[in-house]
């Protein structure tokens, strides 16, 4: 079984089809892994794969800062999606379209989002995937992809 890093208790899970999704930091090398649970076959088949991005974020979690994770599934691209805060507290996307077994970095990467110390954020899939969190100014933030862009604002009342 999957063991959660004390330091980093992040944990976040999406369903694409039949099949769970959970993400966590690892207590063995304090890097992120998914733990995939086939729901037809629940006596076995579970897996356990790293997530792999070209970001500092998934090799080195040494320091003490927050990091939250948060996943969401696109049923109709059959991909999975897991948004992270990486090392300069910036929010970044990994995707998956081959059932978690490679992953890469999207557009938002560059999108220089700012999630501040402490903030959990939650993330929907389709149709239109969009993150929240709490802003840098103590707002809840949106950030939403739509017709191949991402947006962020702050909800103020």
């Amino acid at each position: 079984m999957p063991t959660v890093h004390p330091n980093f208790p992040g944990v976040a899970a999406a369903q694409l089809g039949t099949t769970t999704y959970i993400f966590y930091h690892s207590i063995d090398d304090k890097t992120v892994w998914v733990y995939i649970i086939d729901n037809l076959n629940p006596l076995g088949g579970d897996q356990k794969r790293q997530v792999m991005v070209d970001n500092d974020f998934v090799r080195d979690q040494s320091h003490t800062s927050s990091h939250p994770l948060a996943a969401a599934a696109w049923q109709a691209e059959n991909e999975i999606h897991l948004y992270y805060v990486n090392n300069g507290q910036r929010l970044c996307e990994a995707v998956s379209r081959d059932n978690g077994v490679t992953w890469h970095s999207t557009s938002l990467d560059g999108k220089n989002i700012y999630v501040p110390d402490g903030s959990g954020f939650y993330a929907i899939g389709s149709p239109n995937p969009t993150i929240y969190f709490v802003s840098g100014s103590s707002y809840l933030a949106e950030v939403r992809y739509n017709s191949g862009n991402w947006n962020s604002r702050e909800l103020t009342s």
